[in-house]
């Protein structure tokens, strides 16, 4: 296999697939054809909801962590701490699970804390701006948390990818 060096992280060959969160402003891994990427001493950590743990979602089919795992060479190691169904007030238990030789950390959380809120579609409300006032409410709380949620994530000091689905 003949393998590349890769320094820009809008590859688009990376940027459409699992390999982008090897990818950081300093990070220079090596990228070979047969889609392995190689980096000395990876253990990229997976935190938060079924995302990220959602074998229950594709029976028969490859799970996140396990299509991971192929990408990695032999000696590297991913770790696999989110839950399906956590919120982001369970973020900080997971992080407390990550293990000191961990380099990258991949987070996609929030899903849960919406589903938690959908109520908000049933209360009832006079005007439109009142309804909306009731999903700013939401938001702002959810905004508060994400982003308190992400301090302690960026505190590690680890290379962190985000994942923003919603």
């Amino acid at each position: 296999n003949e393998c590349d060096l890769v320094n820009e992280p809008t590859d688009p060959v990376l940027t459409s697939s699992w390999s982008t969160i090897m990818i950081g402003q300093n990070a220079l891994p090596v990228w070979c054809g047969n889609g392995e990427i190689l980096m000395p001493g990876l253990n990229v950590c997976l935190v938060g909801d079924s995302i990220l743990d959602n074998a229950t979602y594709v029976p028969g089919g490859l799970s996140v962590i396990e299509q991971l795992r192929q990408r990695l060479a032999p000696e590297e190691v991913a770790t696999l701490l989110a839950r399906d169904g956590s919120v982001l007030a369970d973020v900080p238990a997971q992080l407390q699970d990550i293990p000191a030789d961990a380099t990258h950390l991949v987070v996609s959380i929030g899903g849960n804390n919406a589903l938690l809120e959908q109520e908000v579609m049933t209360v009832a409300a006079g005007t439109v701006i009142e309804a909306l006032g009731h999903l700013s409410a939401i938001r702002v709380e959810f905004r508060h948390e994400y982003r308190r949620i992400l301090r302690q994530v960026l505190r590690l000091g680890l290379r962190t990818a985000v994942c923003t689905i919603y």
